[in-house]
């Protein structure tokens, strides 16, 4: 598997990534463009002979968001999204953040336990966040 940084060119294949990984909760065409555009973002493709997995982290002085993380699902528990989070926390210390947020479904228990091996801790409950009945937790770690 190789992770490499992603760039415009490679949209439509973040977005078969994002249909892959995501329902309701799908980034916008338009979301991900700015994404890729915008200099406080990276955006970072795993590969292993195709497209397997996406991340992405916003990072504006001590502060870094995960943005989004995706694995398809016929590569998840593989290590992958480990490897994204690592290359998204690599890349956020470059530039300075000192701390990463990012916030994830109560449902989402895989998730939630790759986030908890790397040391994230759930700071608080974001009722509705993903929608009417759709909580999620608000995880932080230091870098």
């Amino acid at each position: 598997m190789n992770i490499r940084r992603a760039g415009i060119a490679d949209l439509a294949t973040i977005m078969e990534v994002e249909v892959a990984c995501f329902d309701e909760e799908r980034y916008s065409r338009d979301i991900v463009l700015f994404v890729l555009t915008d200099e406080e973002f990276a955006t970072f493709l795993a590969e292993d002979g195709r497209a397997v997995g996406a991340v992405s982290v916003h990072v504006k002085g001590d502060d870094a968001h995960l943005v989004s993380i995706g694995v398809v699902p016929d590569h998840r528990c593989r290590g992958v999204g480990s490897a994204l989070m690592g290359t998204a926390e690599r890349e956020a210390v470059s530039r300075g953040a000192r701390r990463m947020t990012l916030q994830v479904s109560i449902l989402n228990v895989p998730a939630m336990n790759l986030y908890l091996h790397r040391g994230y801790r759930t700071k608080y409950l974001l009722e509705g966040y993903y929608g009417r009945g759709k909580d999620a937790f608000l995880m932080e770690r230091a870098l």
